[in-house]
């Protein structure tokens, strides 16, 4: 009652002065159960979080909190809380394995088309050298060594695109 008086604003006993020390003395009684409301759930808070930090199934109370009977529902919320953000943890953890196993595959999908298009370059390069020597003889057209310049240069830059995606998706599972 004396909380609730105090929450009320206190007891309207005049109009004087007379009253105050009593209206003193209930606003200060409320706001003391109010600290210590908020001073048990405070510690059940940290329970909790002690709990979080140590990977703990359930929350262990501290000695002082045992044998309150007004603890229960408190505990149950914080409990609540620890396990939703247990099964958020887990899930998170499942979604950023996938995302790395993801980033794998892609990085060796990556070096697959790394070393085909090797290989397609140094054929390229071999056609263009022979190419290039049957031109200087007078026996292939210049704009067969022009046409296979430009595709040992679009092979390079395949190449090149290939190893910044690869980069790319290392640099992925360093921040997953």
């Amino acid at each position: 009652m004396i909380k609730a008086l105090s929450l009320a604003g206190g007891d309207k006993l005049s109009s004087g002065d007379g009253g105050r020390p009593e209206r003193e003395l209930l606003t200060t009684a409320g706001t003391l159960e109010v600290f210590k409301d908020e001073h048990l759930r405070l510690l059940v808070r940290r329970a909790r979080l002690d709990a979080e930090l140590a990977g703990a199934k359930s929350i262990t109370l501290p000695p002082q909190l045992t044998d309150k009977e007004t603890i229960q529902p408190l505990l149950a919320a914080e409990e609540a809380i620890l396990l939703a953000r247990q099964r958020q943890m887990v899930a998170q953890t499942v979604s950023l394995d996938e995302e790395v196993t993801v980033l794998t595959q892609e990085i060796n999908t990556f070096e697959q088309k790394r070393t085909a298009t090797e290989r397609q370059l140094e054929q390229a390069r071999d056609q263009l050298a022979k190419i290039t020597q049957l031109s200087d003889n007078g026996l292939a057209l210049s704009s067969r060594v022009s046409s296979l310049q430009t595709n040992v240069s679009d092979l390079e830059g395949r190449l090149l695109d290939i190893d910044t995606s690869r980069l790319q998706a290392r640099k992925d599972i360093g921040g997953a």
